[in-house]
């Protein structure tokens, strides 16, 4: 690669920036799942659920995968090698259900929903991999 190469091409993220971009918005849908499933349970406490049983199941599920994605943001900023293929599987999920949210009702939140995702996606597809030298 000549030096005018190197000159005229994009400008690249840096290794450290493609581990903590993918890693933070996994975090923030992560502290957001967090954030429901606590919301979800003090309403069931208190009697704002009508179906406890069903609504504290689901606040369990919705920790599950807060959980499930603050796994996958750490195993993103060790640089572990399989962090991206789960980073990928969780944006496409994520564009999914922000398109339906934005078809079923809650357009605004479908939309920065689906842009998160997409995001999401980006950010998992240069991800970079392999221990930090």
């Amino acid at each position: 690669m000549s030096s005018n190469d190197r000159e005229s091409a994009p400008p690249r993220l840096s290794t450290g920036w493609r581990r903590v971009l993918p890693a933070a918005l996994l975090a923030l849908q992560g502290v957001v799942l967090l954030v429901l499933g606590v919301l979800l349970i003090i309403r069931t406490i208190t009697g704002h659920e009508s179906n406890a049983g069903r609504s504290l199941t689901l606040a369990i599920v919705v920790l599950v995968f807060a959980l499930g994605a603050a796994l996958i943001a750490r195993a993103l900023l060790r640089g572990e090698e399989g962090a991206r293929s789960p980073t990928l599987v969780w944006g496409v999920f994520v564009v999914l259900i922000g398109v339906t949210l934005a078809r079923g009702g809650a357009p605004v939140v479908g939309v920065v929903v689906t842009v998160l995702g997409a995001g999401t996606l980006a950010a998992g597809w240069t991800a970079a991999g392999g221990r930090p030298g």
